[in-house]
């Protein structure tokens, strides 16, 4: 394939040359009404290969190459000569094109989970500290509650994403005893979802 590392770092690249430059040829022709397999016919590639001797042949745009991406500065211009068109990169271009940062969310969720050693007592597992006892499930609930609430509100800050909004979701797990349904474990799980704010 190649005689060394260098060679192989070229034909990589040339390789990322041609292939945007055929994905910009396809995108071209179908916007003017052409199918995108053309960029495929022999002479759209001999084109691109410069392999005429006596016809001149070639395939470009009416319009400058614009790059955007981390990489534009380094190869568009290769893909734009390549075209026979101006190449246009952006200031920023760099980030031009992070669309993830700006609508994407962090989302994360917490979970804590409630036993019965025995009927009316109730554990809440909380990670790294001793279950606390409860003899009400609605309390042992609500105190699982603001233990992951806390516990979410510090990580999301932490991940960026100050503002968010939670969802709560309850499983628990029970026993038919004659009839009467003896509570066994639940899992409290508590999920939030916010924007990361933007770096000013």
């Amino acid at each position: 394939l190649a005689a060394n590392g260098t060679e192989v770092a070229q034909l990589a690249i040339d390789t990322l040359v041609r292939r945007s430059a055929e994905a910009v040829l396809a995108a071209a022709f179908v916007h003017d009404g052409l199918p995108a397999d053309i960029v495929r016919q022999p002479v759209v590639q001999a084109a691109l290969d410069r392999r005429y001797n006596v016809l001149t042949v070639s395939f470009g745009l009416h319009a400058p190459l614009v790059g955007l991406g981390a990489s534009a500065a380094a190869y568009y211009p290769m893909v734009a000569a390549l075209l026979g068109v101006e190449p246009l990169v952006p200031a920023h271009a760099d980030v031009a094109n992070a669309v993830g940062a700006v609508v994407g969310r962090v989302r994360l969720a917490h979970e804590c989970v409630i036993s019965a050693p025995q009927q009316g007592q109730y554990l809440v597992h909380v990670a790294g500290e001793v279950p606390a006892m409860f003899t009400d499930l609605v309390a042992a609930t609500s105190f699982a509650r603001q233990h992951l609430l806390a516990a979410i509100a510090g990580d999301m800050v932490a991940a960026g994403a100050p503002v968010f909004e939670t969802n709560e979701h309850w499983h628990e797990q029970t026993v038919d005893l004659g009839g009467l349904q003896l509570f066994v474990e639940g899992v409290l799980t508590l999920s939030a979802s916010g924007r990361p704010e933007l770096a000013r």
